[in-house]
């Protein structure tokens, strides 16, 4: 992502996904400003035959069931066209495709090389399952840098990007490509945030990273912020939150701040922390 040409947004219909595609036009529409050139958005549906408890024993049945399914799915496109797309004047494409969505997710990455994937989370209940797995295998398995938009968030230029650490190396340069290319499109000072660490006890491996990050930021606005939690997720995004911060970025890990985001603290997120999308950077 050291360029925005394209925008791959998977939708469900949902008013959630709704909201997602919203925040992906207007940033678009931002990033295009900025750079002087058209953004593209790509909308993908993903459908499958719903599962029934019913036995269907030949597969005219399954071929009339994925019809209807087809048929439905190609209506809503249309709909969402016409609320969404058409009016804004910018250039997008729309893709129906059967089958399950991550790996469709990662084909149109492939197909359309594109430069980021903006996805919705849910409210929690009805679809908590999706935020539970979906959403954390995006992040270990998405084929692009992942923006994940909470169901109530806004599109506002960006002013403040937090960038949260565990001041474990990051091999790869281009992680910091992506992060100062939004920094220097949007004239964004980056807050590189680390939980718990006592700068007056670094590991040699720790000092190397903060050394690190400090190289890579080199020419850019940032400083660093430590703060204090017996909680890492609970204690970044309640700093965000406060600074008014417009994304939170991270790489995701095993076990790392996403994924423990996005499995066990969820409910609590999306309830306190509804505006703040988040920017899963992968190495």
């Amino acid at each position: 992502m050291n360029n925005i040409r394209q925008i791959l947004i998977p939708t469900d219909f949902s008013a959630e996904a709704g909201n997602s595609l919203k925040y992906g036009i207007n940033l678009a529409r931002a990033v295009g400003a900025a750079s002087g050139r058209q953004v593209k958005i790509i909308v993908l549906h993903s459908y499958q035959v719903p599962v029934t408890t019913v036995e269907t024993t030949y597969v005219p049945d399954q071929a009339i069931m994925m019809k209807e399914v087809q048929d439905r799915a190609e209506e809503e496109m249309k709909n969402l066209e016409r609320e969404y797309l058409e009016p804004t004047g910018i250039p997008y494409e729309t893709e129906l495709t059967a089958g399950p969505v991550m790996p469709n997710i990662n084909s149109m990455v492939e197909k359309h090389k594109t430069d980021l994937v903006l996805m919705a989370t849910h409210k929690a209940g009805r679809l908590e399952q999706l935020i539970g797995q979906l959403t954390v295998y995006a992040l270990e398995k998405c084929k692009a840098p992942l923006l994940i938009i909470p169901d109530k968030a806004e599109f506002r230029p960006l002013r403040k990007l937090a960038f949260a650490t565990d001041l474990k190396k990051i091999l790869r340069s281009e992680v910091f490509d992506k992060l100062k290319y939004l920094a220097s499109t949007f004239k964004a000072h980056i807050i590189v945030l680390n939980v718990n660490t006592d700068l007056k006890d670094l590991s040699e491996e720790e000092s190397r990273e903060l050394n690190h990050i400090k190289a890579e930021l080199q020419g850019m606005e940032f400083h660093f912020q430590f703060i204090d939690g017996e909680d890492a997720e609970e204690a970044i995004l309640e700093y965000v939150h406060r600074q008014e911060v417009d994304v939170v970025a991270a790489v995701p890990r095993h076990h790392g701040f996403f994924e423990g985001l996005f499995h066990s603290s969820v409910t609590k997120h999306l309830a306190l922390h509804t505006q703040v999308p988040l920017l899963a950077i992968h190495e």
